[in-house]
Protein backbone atom coordinates (compact mmCIF):
# COMPACT_ATOMS: atom_id res chain seq x y z
CA UNK A 1 0.00 0.00 0.00
CA UNK A 2 1.47 3.69 -0.79
CA UNK A 3 1.98 5.63 1.89
CA UNK A 4 -0.11 9.12 1.95
CA UNK A 5 2.61 12.30 1.39
CA UNK A 6 1.85 15.29 4.49
CA UNK A 7 2.71 18.33 3.80
CA UNK A 8 1.79 20.56 6.97
CA UNK A 9 1.71 24.36 5.81
CA UNK A 10 2.25 27.06 8.59
CA UNK A 11 1.41 31.06 7.48
CA UNK A 12 3.96 32.93 9.54
CA UNK A 13 3.54 36.71 10.42
CA UNK A 14 5.05 37.82 13.07
CA UNK A 15 4.85 35.44 15.84
CA UNK A 16 8.20 34.99 17.44
CA UNK A 17 6.68 33.76 20.67
CA UNK A 18 4.96 30.67 19.72
CA UNK A 19 6.78 29.33 16.39
CA UNK A 20 9.38 27.21 17.95
CA UNK A 21 6.85 24.99 20.01
CA UNK A 22 4.62 24.41 16.52
CA UNK A 23 7.47 23.72 14.41
CA UNK A 24 8.71 21.11 17.41
CA UNK A 25 5.32 20.02 17.53
CA UNK A 26 5.22 19.05 13.71
CA UNK A 27 8.30 17.13 14.52
CA UNK A 28 7.87 15.12 16.59
CA UNK A 29 5.10 13.29 14.93
CA UNK A 30 4.61 9.68 14.92
CA UNK A 31 3.65 9.65 10.96
CA UNK A 32 6.09 11.86 9.11
CA UNK A 33 5.01 15.13 7.23
CA UNK A 34 7.21 17.75 5.26
CA UNK A 35 6.73 21.35 7.10
CA UNK A 36 6.14 24.17 4.77
CA UNK A 37 6.53 27.60 6.66
CA UNK A 38 5.10 30.93 4.26
CA UNK A 39 7.03 34.09 5.69
CA UNK A 40 4.46 36.56 5.17
CA UNK A 41 6.60 39.43 5.61
CA UNK A 42 7.63 39.05 8.88
CA UNK A 43 9.46 41.78 11.09
CA UNK A 44 10.34 40.64 14.00
CA UNK A 45 12.27 37.11 15.14
CA UNK A 46 10.11 34.78 14.02
CA UNK A 47 11.69 34.16 10.37
CA UNK A 48 15.55 33.74 12.62
CA UNK A 49 13.90 31.59 14.62
CA UNK A 50 12.27 28.91 11.86
CA UNK A 51 15.31 29.04 9.99
CA UNK A 52 17.46 27.78 13.05
CA UNK A 53 15.72 24.40 13.01
CA UNK A 54 17.48 21.89 10.52
CA UNK A 55 15.61 19.69 9.01
CA UNK A 56 15.24 18.30 5.51
CA UNK A 57 11.62 18.00 5.90
CA UNK A 58 11.43 22.05 6.32
CA UNK A 59 10.55 24.05 3.22
CA UNK A 60 10.91 28.08 4.09
CA UNK A 61 9.39 30.37 1.53
CA UNK A 62 9.20 34.14 2.05
CA UNK A 63 7.10 36.99 0.87
CA UNK A 64 6.00 40.32 1.28
CA UNK A 65 2.79 40.68 3.62
CA UNK A 66 0.18 39.40 1.56
CA UNK A 67 -2.52 38.33 4.28
CA UNK A 68 -3.09 34.63 5.64
CA UNK A 69 -5.27 33.86 2.42
CA UNK A 70 -3.00 34.20 0.02
CA UNK A 71 0.06 32.36 2.14
CA UNK A 72 -2.22 29.36 2.61
CA UNK A 73 -3.09 29.50 -1.03
CA UNK A 74 0.74 29.55 -2.26
CA UNK A 75 1.33 26.33 0.16
CA UNK A 76 -1.58 24.52 -1.70
CA UNK A 77 -0.53 24.93 -5.30
CA UNK A 78 3.15 24.28 -3.79
CA UNK A 79 1.30 20.89 -2.35
CA UNK A 80 -0.33 20.54 -5.45
CA UNK A 81 2.76 21.22 -7.67
CA UNK A 82 4.97 18.59 -5.85
CA UNK A 83 2.75 15.43 -5.60
CA UNK A 84 1.73 15.48 -2.06
CA UNK A 85 -1.36 13.79 -1.01
CA UNK A 86 -2.83 16.00 2.04
CA UNK A 87 -2.17 19.23 3.06
CA UNK A 88 -2.83 20.00 6.79
CA UNK A 89 -2.28 23.38 8.31
CA UNK A 90 -1.28 24.76 11.59
CA UNK A 91 -1.52 28.33 12.77
CA UNK A 92 1.69 29.31 14.52
CA UNK A 93 0.08 30.10 17.98
CA UNK A 94 -1.30 26.23 18.17
CA UNK A 95 0.18 22.77 18.72
CA UNK A 96 -0.10 19.46 18.27
CA UNK A 97 -0.17 16.33 20.28
CA UNK A 98 2.27 13.70 18.64
CA UNK A 99 -0.51 11.42 16.91
CA UNK A 100 -2.16 14.54 15.36
CA UNK A 101 -0.86 13.24 11.76
CA UNK A 102 -1.48 9.49 12.52
CA UNK A 103 -4.84 10.04 13.51
CA UNK A 104 -5.86 12.10 10.43
CA UNK A 105 -4.17 9.08 8.76
CA UNK A 106 -6.03 6.69 10.49
CA UNK A 107 -9.26 8.48 9.12
CA UNK A 108 -8.20 8.54 5.96
CA UNK A 109 -7.77 4.97 5.90
CA UNK A 110 -11.11 3.98 7.28
CA UNK A 111 -13.34 6.67 4.96
CA UNK A 112 -11.29 6.20 1.92
CA UNK A 113 -14.14 8.29 -0.12
CA UNK A 114 -13.82 11.29 1.95
CA UNK A 115 -11.67 14.50 1.24
CA UNK A 116 -11.68 16.35 4.25
CA UNK A 117 -10.59 14.79 7.88
CA UNK A 118 -10.38 16.79 11.11
CA UNK A 119 -9.76 15.73 14.62
CA UNK A 120 -10.77 17.14 17.63
CA UNK A 121 -9.42 20.08 19.96
CA UNK A 122 -9.40 21.72 23.11
CA UNK A 123 -8.48 25.47 23.86
CA UNK A 124 -5.98 26.80 25.94
CA UNK A 125 -7.75 30.00 27.95
CA UNK A 126 -4.79 30.44 30.17
CA UNK A 127 -1.57 28.57 31.27
CA UNK A 128 -2.75 26.31 33.40
CA UNK A 129 -6.57 26.37 31.67
CA UNK A 130 -7.56 24.11 29.06
CA UNK A 131 -11.70 23.58 27.16
CA UNK A 132 -13.25 20.96 25.83
CA UNK A 133 -14.96 21.70 22.87
CA UNK A 134 -18.83 21.37 22.63
CA UNK A 135 -20.11 20.79 19.11
CA UNK A 136 -24.11 20.53 18.98
CA UNK A 137 -25.91 17.82 17.44
CA UNK A 138 -22.40 15.62 18.10
CA UNK A 139 -22.40 12.94 20.60
CA UNK A 140 -19.71 10.92 19.28
CA UNK A 141 -16.86 8.31 20.37
CA UNK A 142 -15.43 6.89 17.19
CA UNK A 143 -14.85 8.91 13.83
CA UNK A 144 -17.55 9.12 11.27
CA UNK A 145 -18.86 11.09 8.33
CA UNK A 146 -20.95 14.00 8.93
CA UNK A 147 -24.04 14.34 7.00
CA UNK A 148 -25.28 17.61 6.99
CA UNK A 149 -22.03 18.99 8.10
CA UNK A 150 -23.62 22.56 8.89
CA UNK A 151 -25.28 21.29 11.78
CA UNK A 152 -22.74 20.11 13.92
CA UNK A 153 -21.26 23.89 13.96
CA UNK A 154 -23.42 25.84 16.24
CA UNK A 155 -21.32 26.22 19.00
CA UNK A 156 -17.75 25.60 17.45
CA UNK A 157 -16.64 24.92 14.35
CA UNK A 158 -15.89 21.30 13.39
CA UNK A 159 -13.35 22.58 10.81
CA UNK A 160 -10.51 24.63 12.90
CA UNK A 161 -7.27 25.55 10.54
CA UNK A 162 -4.81 23.68 12.83
CA UNK A 163 -7.50 20.71 13.31
CA UNK A 164 -7.73 19.65 10.06
CA UNK A 165 -6.24 18.10 6.38
CA UNK A 166 -8.07 17.25 3.08
CA UNK A 167 -6.99 15.86 -0.33
CA UNK A 168 -4.57 17.73 -2.32
CA UNK A 169 -7.39 17.12 -5.59
CA UNK A 170 -10.29 19.29 -4.14
CA UNK A 171 -10.88 22.37 -5.49
CA UNK A 172 -12.03 25.16 -3.25
CA UNK A 173 -9.34 28.21 -1.96
CA UNK A 174 -8.78 31.08 0.53
CA UNK A 175 -10.83 34.04 -0.62
CA UNK A 176 -7.71 36.81 -0.67
CA UNK A 177 -10.33 39.36 -0.31
CA UNK A 178 -11.56 38.49 2.81
CA UNK A 179 -9.38 40.10 5.99
CA UNK A 180 -11.86 38.54 8.81
CA UNK A 181 -13.73 35.45 8.57
CA UNK A 182 -11.66 34.22 5.59
CA UNK A 183 -11.75 30.56 7.81
CA UNK A 184 -15.74 30.63 8.12
CA UNK A 185 -15.98 31.50 3.87
CA UNK A 186 -13.75 28.49 3.14
CA UNK A 187 -15.81 26.00 5.65
CA UNK A 188 -18.10 26.95 3.90
CA UNK A 189 -17.14 25.95 0.81
CA UNK A 190 -15.80 22.65 1.68
CA UNK A 191 -19.66 22.02 3.84
CA UNK A 192 -21.52 22.28 0.27
CA UNK A 193 -18.79 20.32 -1.65
CA UNK A 194 -16.45 17.54 0.21
CA UNK A 195 -17.37 14.90 1.95
CA UNK A 196 -16.09 16.00 5.71
CA UNK A 197 -14.73 13.03 8.43
CA UNK A 198 -15.03 13.96 12.20
CA UNK A 199 -12.38 12.29 14.95
CA UNK A 200 -12.93 12.99 18.44
CA UNK A 201 -10.18 12.56 19.63
CA UNK A 202 -8.27 14.87 20.80
CA UNK A 203 -4.90 16.23 18.87
CA UNK A 204 -4.65 20.04 18.74
CA UNK A 205 -4.60 22.60 20.89
CA UNK A 206 -5.73 26.34 20.11
CA UNK A 207 -3.89 28.65 22.30
CA UNK A 208 -6.26 31.56 22.63
CA UNK A 209 -3.84 33.16 25.30
CA UNK A 210 -1.14 34.00 22.28
CA UNK A 211 -1.41 37.47 20.96
CA UNK A 212 -3.82 38.24 17.70
CA UNK A 213 -3.44 41.52 16.62
CA UNK A 214 -6.68 41.29 14.47
CA UNK A 215 -8.57 42.94 17.03
CA UNK A 216 -6.68 45.95 16.36
CA UNK A 217 -7.93 46.76 12.74
CA UNK A 218 -10.94 48.80 12.77
CA UNK A 219 -13.62 46.98 11.75
CA UNK A 220 -14.30 49.83 8.61
CA UNK A 221 -10.82 48.74 6.79
CA UNK A 222 -12.11 45.00 7.33
CA UNK A 223 -14.05 42.70 4.63
CA UNK A 224 -15.99 39.92 5.67
CA UNK A 225 -17.54 37.05 4.44
CA UNK A 226 -20.45 38.11 2.58
CA UNK A 227 -22.84 35.43 3.81
CA UNK A 228 -25.76 36.20 1.23
CA UNK A 229 -23.95 34.60 -1.51
CA UNK A 230 -24.40 31.42 0.35
CA UNK A 231 -28.21 31.84 0.67
CA UNK A 232 -29.57 30.34 -2.26
CA UNK A 233 -27.99 26.91 -1.13
CA UNK A 234 -29.82 27.12 2.00
CA UNK A 235 -32.65 24.80 0.49
CA UNK A 236 -30.61 22.18 -0.56
CA UNK A 237 -28.50 21.93 2.67
CA UNK A 238 -30.09 21.38 6.01
CA UNK A 239 -28.88 23.60 8.85
CA UNK A 240 -27.44 25.76 6.56
CA UNK A 241 -29.39 28.74 7.22
CA UNK A 242 -28.93 28.69 10.99
CA UNK A 243 -24.61 28.33 10.25
CA UNK A 244 -25.11 31.50 8.30
CA UNK A 245 -27.60 33.25 10.77
CA UNK A 246 -25.33 32.42 13.63
CA UNK A 247 -22.28 34.16 11.80
CA UNK A 248 -24.57 36.89 10.83
CA UNK A 249 -25.49 37.35 14.98
CA UNK A 250 -21.99 37.27 15.81
CA UNK A 251 -20.51 40.02 12.97
CA UNK A 252 -23.65 41.87 14.17
CA UNK A 253 -22.69 42.12 17.70
CA UNK A 254 -18.95 43.06 16.75
CA UNK A 255 -20.76 45.62 14.79
CA UNK A 256 -22.57 46.94 17.98
CA UNK A 257 -20.12 47.31 19.87
CA UNK A 258 -17.89 49.64 17.18
CA UNK A 259 -21.16 51.57 17.92
CA UNK A 260 -22.07 50.71 13.52
CA UNK A 261 -25.52 49.98 14.23
CA UNK A 262 -26.94 50.61 10.32
CA UNK A 263 -24.43 48.02 10.00
CA UNK A 264 -25.59 45.42 12.28
CA UNK A 265 -29.01 46.30 11.64
CA UNK A 266 -28.60 45.28 8.08
CA UNK A 267 -27.18 41.88 9.23
CA UNK A 268 -30.08 41.55 11.64
CA UNK A 269 -32.36 42.38 8.96
CA UNK A 270 -31.69 39.00 6.97
CA UNK A 271 -31.88 36.55 9.70
CA UNK A 272 -34.24 34.07 11.14
CA UNK A 273 -34.81 35.00 14.57
CA UNK A 274 -35.93 31.27 15.37
CA UNK A 275 -32.46 30.40 14.81
CA UNK A 276 -30.97 32.57 17.28
CA UNK A 277 -31.40 31.54 21.07
CA UNK A 278 -33.50 33.64 23.32
CA UNK A 279 -29.94 34.88 25.08
CA UNK A 280 -28.73 36.03 21.33
CA UNK A 281 -31.87 37.96 20.63
CA UNK A 282 -31.60 40.28 23.87
CA UNK A 283 -27.95 40.52 23.15
CA UNK A 284 -28.76 42.52 20.28
CA UNK A 285 -30.84 44.55 22.21
CA UNK A 286 -27.73 45.97 24.00
CA UNK A 287 -25.84 49.04 23.57
CA UNK A 288 -22.28 49.02 22.46
CA UNK A 289 -20.94 49.82 26.37
CA UNK A 290 -23.60 46.93 27.96
CA UNK A 291 -21.60 44.57 25.22
CA UNK A 292 -18.18 45.64 26.13
CA UNK A 293 -19.15 45.04 29.77
CA UNK A 294 -20.54 41.92 29.62
CA UNK A 295 -17.45 40.37 26.92
CA UNK A 296 -15.11 41.67 29.64
CA UNK A 297 -16.88 39.50 32.28
CA UNK A 298 -17.25 36.32 30.17
CA UNK A 299 -13.52 36.21 29.24
CA UNK A 300 -12.13 36.87 33.03
CA UNK A 301 -15.09 33.55 33.80
CA UNK A 302 -14.02 31.47 30.80
CA UNK A 303 -10.54 31.80 31.77
CA UNK A 304 -11.39 30.76 34.99
CA UNK A 305 -12.92 27.35 33.48
CA UNK A 306 -16.57 28.77 33.13
CA UNK A 307 -18.60 29.04 30.32
CA UNK A 308 -21.40 31.25 29.36
CA UNK A 309 -22.48 30.08 25.53
CA UNK A 310 -24.70 31.64 23.65
CA UNK A 311 -24.35 28.95 20.49
CA UNK A 312 -27.37 25.53 21.04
Amino acid sequence: MKNNRFITIIPLYNKEAAIERSITSILAQTIATDLLIINDGSTDASLSIASEFKSESIIIISQENQGVSNARNKGISYAKSHNYDYILFLDADDYWETNHVEEINKCILKFPNATVFANNYKIKKSATTFEATLFSNLETDTSRELDDFFTYNYLNSILFSSSFGFKTSITSLYDEEITHSEDIDFYLKLGLSEKIVFNPTVTVIKDETAVNRSHLINLENRTYTDFDIYEKFTPQYKGLKKFLDINRYALAIEFIMANQNKEAQQLVSKMDRSNLTTKQQKLLQLSSWQLKLLKRIHHRLSNTGLRIRTGR
